[in-house]
């Protein structure tokens, strides 16, 4: 059990933070769970490859898993409760529900797949989501996590309408979306690639960089930020810390993408650049809604580049490269900062530079 759902076990015994009193919402969350596990989780990558004819990194439960636990991360202070309680029972619930369907719907596509949450919930049936005003505010919080709005704004949770009261219960569904936007975007790891495919070549073109990225991920931890920190007197500040690791010969090579132009091929590093803009920028527009209960001051990343060498016949590998980046606030934001500039490289410079060393 993650430390949301045990936060949620404790809170939702107190009939004083139950929306309605007979509701016993911890047990609740075990049958939607439950309900998932069997009928949903094991068709998503099922469908997701029939219906949008490619081979993704996993959407299975154990993806689920990894948003809830980084959520739990992202709110916990140092003593374990703080600021668990700046949420109500309801909170957790709703928070956790949205966190188990965010991503179910791709089980129909990839296309619009945040769109099904509420469906998702439907189909549940009325012993665990009886109330339709219900299932409209947690599908809202889960719809949140990516696409556009009705009227093509990307600012999915500004523009969020959900109601903000369920029973007795205040409900705060901008912070909740995003809380699980943010956590999802750092939910990216090694375990979700195709390593054994990748290995043997087999990855369908269109897809290689995707698992290329997550197979070269070999940490995601979100720790309290430096005690040394200008930023340290904010409300239980935190930091994101990604490392990278991989070949020098991974990063000479160009990978299969598949774009609205049709499949290209890109290098390594200029996806993780991408993938890193993407996420300092999510960063910069999830803080807006949830500063006060889940602080992500900063995300820092750590890119390691090796070469395999021999020694007497034995096999070491050597480090020939390293980056490291911060997407620390420097002013006003001005959009996605831009890692090449930033760090005067481009994959193909790079690329160039080791086939120099190889020479």
């Amino acid at each position: 059990m993650f430390p949301l759902e045990r936060i949620l076990e404790e809170k939702s015994k107190d009939l004083n933070e139950r929306p309605h009193l007979g509701d016993d919402l911890f047990r609740r969350y075990i049958t939607i769970l439950e309900h998932l596990k069997r009928d949903v989780y094991p068709y998503v990558d099922s469908g997701l490859a029939a219906k949008s004819k490619g081979l993704y990194t996993l959407h299975n439960v154990e993806h689920f898993d990894e948003v809830v636990r980084y959520a739990g991360e992202m709110l916990e202070c140092g003593d374990g409760t703080q600021p668990f309680n700046a949420l109500n029972a309801y909170e957790i619930f709703a928070l956790l529900v949205a966190i188990r369907i965010h991503d179910a719907g791709n089980a129909f596509g990839r296309e619009k797949h945040e769109k099904r949450a509420l469906q998702i919930l439907m189909d549940m049936g009325n012993a665990a989501m009886p109330d339709a005003a219900e299932r409209k505010l947690i599908a809202a919080i889960a719809e949140a996590h990516g696409g556009r709005t009705l009227d093509d704004d990307k600012d999915t949770i500004g523009k969020l309408t959900a109601p903000d009261k369920y029973g007795n219960k205040t409900v705060r569904p901008k912070k909740l979306a995003a809380i699980l936007r943010f956590a999802d975007e750092i939910c990216e790891s090694r375990p979700r690639a195709a390593n054994l495919l990748l290995r043997n070549n087999a990855v369908p073109r269109g897809n290689q960089v995707y698992h290329k990225y997550a197979s070269s991920i070999t940490s995601v931890i979100v720790t309290p930020l430096d005690q040394t920190s200008k930023n340290q007197t904010q409300n239980c500040p935190k930091q994101v810390e990604l490392t990278y690791e991989f070949e020098m010969k991974d990063a000479m090579k160009q990978w299969g993408k598949q774009t609205q132009n049709g499949i290209e091929k890109v290098f390594l590093l200029e996806e993780i650049f991408e993938r890193l803009e993407k996420m300092f920028q999510e960063r910069q527009y999830c803080i807006k809604f949830m500063r006060d209960i889940c602080n992500i001051v900063v995300v820092r990343a750590e890119i390691k580049i090796d070469r395999e060498i021999k020694i007497n016949k034995m096999p070491l590998y050597e480090q020939v490269k390293f980056y490291s980046v911060t997407s620390e606030d420097e002013g006003y934001p001005k959009g996605r900062v831009s890692l090449r500039e930033k760090l005067e490289i481009t994959g193909q410079a790079l690329f160039e530079e080791f086939q120099a060393l190889k020479g």
